[in-house]
């Protein structure tokens, strides 16, 4: 059995979130995903963001302890923790979403704690989606 697990949490930014900020969150993400074998998503846009993160659950968890202590945001709520059969986002070290780009609807289904499944969470599947959707229409 594997031990990747897959985790969704939703958090406020604790102050204005620009272009310059997300750089420097992203590349220091992506660099440190990268060499602890973390992929996942962050969505950031209308006072949110919305991370995805997979690895494996020892390292994992103690990402997600370094993020809970991180300044940067505050209010982080966990929407879904599990196991997970295959990595959603295996391709990206850390893709990223601009939420401003994204539907009303489809953030407040992002950021919304009713929407958790067993295997694959609702939100990995919306981020997927709009993934796909922005890089086609860029």
């Amino acid at each position: 059995m594997s031990n990747l697990l897959r985790l969704v949490y939703v958090s406020r930014p604790t102050r204005p979130v620009d272009e310059a900020f997300m750089e420097e969150l992203l590349s220091q993400a992506r660099t440190s995903n990268q060499l602890l074998g973390i992929t996942g998503v962050l969505c950031s846009g209308r006072g949110y963001f919305v991370q995805v993160l997979e690895g494996q659950e020892g390292t994992l968890l103690t990402l997600y302890a370094r993020i809970l202590a991180d300044t940067r945001h505050e209010q982080a709520s966990l929407l879904s923790i599990g196991l997970a059969a295959k990595r959603a986002f295996s391709q990206w070290s850390m893709a990223y979403i601009d939420g401003e780009a994204l539907s009303p609807e489809i953030h407040t289904r992002l950021v919304s704690k009713a929407l958790v499944d067993s295997d694959m969470s609702e939100q990995a599947r919306l981020l997927q989606t709009a993934l796909t959707t922005l890089r086609r229409a860029a």
